[in-house]
């Protein structure tokens, strides 16, 4: 079956897991658990192969063969509509094409440690924003969250669902990515991954992971990466310079580009690595992607990083801002990107990110940007209008009320 025949069919809930931080299972990280209920989780009592089975899981299966929206997905349904190539779409790059029930790939997130608060993160996936949570009126209302709430509780900070994952669940699969919070944070990661070398099952495996470049990890774990088929590394840089420490809070980018060219170093060193760079495309950062791309190909040989989109916050996602906006946006992108050479339209990534600011949707969320920036550079003691002076401008002559 090709995806393209059904366009709310994919093959990640016949083929994959994504496990949450909360130990919750998803068949992938771009499905919105909000719309769901009755999830099944990975614990003591109940293991990977009863959540990949479990009737949650099977409804989508069918709702999908029957070509039912699944609310879920609107994700990649939205990037579909607008012309850019999603999970939905690629999942071939990743697993077998077929309806048969079998776990070849795994996702799981580390948890929710992480030594960071990007602009685009939440307390769900990061701890590094519960001191603001916990003392700030504005931050607790606007996740929801109580300073009492238990995703805040030290003690739920990292997934254990990695230590139920047993040999026989291992055996089939083919691929595993680990986002965070921080991986690299994570002891039970690290427990893993030296499981899956001592049951001789990491020669048969490609281990893809993110990590925020804000620290090298111990050389244990650089050991025990060189015995997999294939590492697929992401440093997840947006910017560079006090952007960077701006969008990724709790960043030091002098430190980050340090690291950056460790890895870089490690992955010349190590020829299963793969180093690769994914950047999140954000109102912030836009306008600023020449300078990265610069960096980028300078020090790390990558001349075009992964790109995502931010879809949640809203406000945050360039589609956000009104035709009119994205437009300027566009014809400035098009005069850097063609001074530096990397307006091909061969490449898949330029494609992308042509596609994705030419075709969303028109809507106007001006207002949420600013009074949500505002507030968090009051708590942090930032300035937008400084660190970003051009987007400051341009979003100026879009609305006089700044």
């Amino acid at each position: 079956m090709n995806t393209t025949d059904n366009k709310f069919f994919c093959f990640y809930p016949f083929r994959a897991i994504d496990i949450l931080a909360d130990s919750s299972a998803v068949p992938c990280c771009r499905f919105d658990e909000r719309f769901s209920e009755n999830l099944s989780y990975v614990n003591d009592k109940n293991s990977i192969s009863d959540a990949f089975n479990s009737e949650y899981f099977n409804n989508l299966r069918n709702k999908m063969l029957a070509g039912e929206k699944v609310n879920g997905c609107w994700k990649c349904y939205k990037e579909d509509d607008s012309g850019v190539k999603s999970m939905r779409v690629g999942a071939n790059q990743y697993m077998q094409e077929t309806t048969e029930i079998d776990l070849e790939y795994l996702e799981i997130e580390s948890g929710r440690f992480c030594n960071l608060k990007c602009r685009s993160c939440s307390p769900t996936v990061s701890s590094g924003f519960h001191k603001e949570v916990k003392s700030s009126n504005f931050m607790s209302n606007h996740f929801r969250l109580e300073p009492n709430d238990e995703i805040l509780d030290p003690k739920n900070q990292l997934n254990k669902s990695f230590l139920y994952i047993a040999k026989e669940q291992s055996q089939k699969l083919k691929y595993i990515k680990v986002t965070g919070g921080e991986p690299l944070l994570s002891e039970y990661f690290l427990e893993y991954i030296q499981k899956l070398n001592k049951w001789g099952f990491s020669k048969n495996i490609t281990l893809q992971f993110y990590t925020n470049s804000s620290f090298l990890p111990k050389q244990k774990l650089l050991s025990a990466l060189s015995k997999f088929k294939q590492i697929d590394l992401f440093l997840s840089i947006d910017a560079i310079g006090k952007k960077s420490n701006y969008i990724r809070s709790g960043s030091d980018w002098n430190t980050m580009e340090n690291v950056a060219k460790q890895w870089y170093n490690f992955s010349v060193d190590n020829k299963n690595v793969i180093l690769d760079v994914n950047t999140t495309i954000s109102i912030y950062n836009v306008l600023y992607l020449k300078e990265l791309f610069n960096w980028t190909n300078e020090h790390l040989k990558i001349k075009w990083p992964a790109l995502s989109f931010v879809h949640n916050p809203s406000f945050l996602s360039v589609s956000s801002f009104g035709v009119d906006i994205r437009n300027k946006i566009l014809k400035i992108l098009k005069k850097e990107l063609n001074e530096l050479g990397f307006n091909s339209d061969k490449s898949p990534r330029y494609k992308k990110l042509i596609n994705f600011l030419e075709n969303t949707e028109n809507s106007d969320k001006f207002l949420k940007f600013i009074e949500f920036t505002d507030n968090v550079d009051k708590i942090r003691n930032e300035d937008w209008k400084v660190i970003f002076p051009e987007l400051y401008r341009l979003l100026t002559g879009y609305k006089n009320s700044i």
